[in-house]
């Protein structure tokens, strides 16, 4: 038994203290919210993927601009960020709290901004990111003995979404129906992605599709079995999939598509079945449909996209898990992959 196995399954408690904890601090986010508009995410690596989906949650709901920066781009070209922000508020997620490139970016951010406050969340609270910040939430029960991000991720993720979940009741509601039934979800999930992985053993990358709220996470999804499972693996946004794309795509490829569900299902459908034509093995986590899919994952009507966003990130984890030992790998420690990157900045 490995690490990552119950870090990957046993996300439930985890979850739900991530979300007590930010409707805990309730008094004080809505402090940092007070007098701000914009608001900044700043972040690297999987916390960065996790970002671009909670921009677009935190940007409807709030009805304000809401940005995903990559800290090292910011470190890199800090002039292109000069007077583009309104009156920003600063978000950083963080499993460490130590990766160099975050901590120079919100110095260069808070140079260019001096009344910019930060809220952070952060795993490992006794760090240098808590100390910048003016409100930062600790989150210690997801920690990983393991390498790769997983149920730290996912927790970053939610905390940021519970954010949004402060000024929208409906997404409140839905995210805490998701909660109560993760840990069914998850240890069904498990045997199922188990078995995707033995049935499709002739894989040997992955494609990650989705769009709007949940891209990050779809992201995301891909780099997780980049990582843990050490396969080539794409992510691109549903329809552009078969812009160019597509002549990457056979018999060797899983397509794993996030749904947003609604509207969008009928071209999601349309997509997957090009990439099967294609020889493709498909694989669909959403509300409905995806019949012709060789495996279709069916969450209730009316939790919201990003939930199914956060089931079909956790089915990635298990299935690069299963594909790690399949290709007679270490899943929790992957190559010379390290928790988190210091550089001179």
């Amino acid at each position: 038994m490995y690490h990552s196995y119950a870090e990957i399954l046993n996300q439930s408690e985890a979850l739900k203290n991530t979300w007590a904890a930010v409707m805990a601090a309730r008094e004080g986010i809505v402090n940092w919210l007070e007098g701000g508009q914009d608001i900044v995410i700043v972040a690297c690596g999987s916390s960065y993927w996790a970002s671009l989906s909670a921009a677009q949650t935190l940007g409807r709901t709030l009805k304000t601009n809401a940005w995903a920066l990559k800290a090292g781009d910011l470190v890199m070209h800090p002039t292109l960020y000069e007077g583009r922000f309104r009156r920003p508020l600063i978000l950083a997620p963080s499993r460490s709290g130590s990766t160099s490139e975050q901590l120079k970016a919100i110095q260069v951010l808070k140079q260019l901004y001096p009344e910019a406050k930060v809220l952070s969340f952060v795993v490992y609270g006794d760090s240098r990111l808590a100390g910048l910040s003016d409100l930062s939430i600790h989150l210690p029960w997801p920690r990983e003995t393991s390498v790769c991000q997983t149920r730290s991720f996912n927790c970053l993720y939610l905390a940021m979404a519970a954010v949004a979940a402060l000024k929208d009741q409906q997404l409140a509601q839905g995210l805490q129906a998701f909660l109560e039934d993760f840990d069914r979800l998850a240890h069904d999930g498990m045997v199922r992605m188990e078995r995707v992985c033995g049935r499709f053993s002739q894989v040997s990358s992955l494609v990650a599709i989705g769009s709007g709220v949940q891209y990050g996470l779809v992201i995301e999804g891909a780099y997780i079995a980049i990582e843990m499972a050490q396969m080539p693996g794409n992510y691109y946004q549903v329809l552009e999939l078969r812009h160019g794309p597509i002549v990457t795509v056979g018999k060797q490829t899983l397509v794993a598509l996030c749904s947003a569900g609604g509207e969008a299902t009928r071209l999601e459908e349309q997509m997957l079945k090009e990439a099967a034509a294609a020889g493709a093995a498909t694989l669909a986590v959403g509300y409905e449909g995806f019949a012709e899919a060789d495996e279709a994952f069916h969450l209730p009507q009316g939790w919201p996209q990003e939930a199914v966003a956060l089931y079909f990130v956790f089915l990635m984890q298990a299935y690069a898990y299963y594909k790690a030992l399949q290709s007679g790998l270490d899943p929790d420690k992957p190559g010379d992959l390290i928790p988190f990157i210091t550089i001179d900045v």
